[in-house]
């Protein structure tokens, strides 16, 4: 999905993360529509992929969470002229 993949792996990158993350999640892009989907339905937000990521990779691993509170940051806005491919947001809301 847009906003997150990437060619080549930054250097300085993987090193904040290496440095600060407990886990590394890979998230499918269906997930990723499934997330942006929920968000969209249970908030109004529309979420660009990258800012719904973070719950799709949360929802991967519900079982492990069960239980706990937990919080996921979705970033992006609510312009998807700015974040959003309006024919990828119209594709992912009717599950295409």
């Amino acid at each position: 999905m847009d906003g997150v993949a990437c060619r080549t792996l930054d250097p300085a990158a993987v090193e904040v993360i290496c440095a600060g993350a407990a886990d590394v999640v890979e998230v499918p892009d269906e997930a990723t529509a499934d997330a942006m989907r929920l968000l969209h339905r249970c908030t109004h937000n529309v979420p660009e992929p990258a800012g719904a990521i973070a719950l799709a990779g949360m929802l991967s691993r519900r079982e492990q969470h069960r239980g706990e509170r937990v919080a996921v940051v979705v970033t992006g806005g609510n312009d998807s002229d700015l974040y959003n491919d309006s024919d990828l947001y119209a594709a992912v809301l009717s599950g295409r």
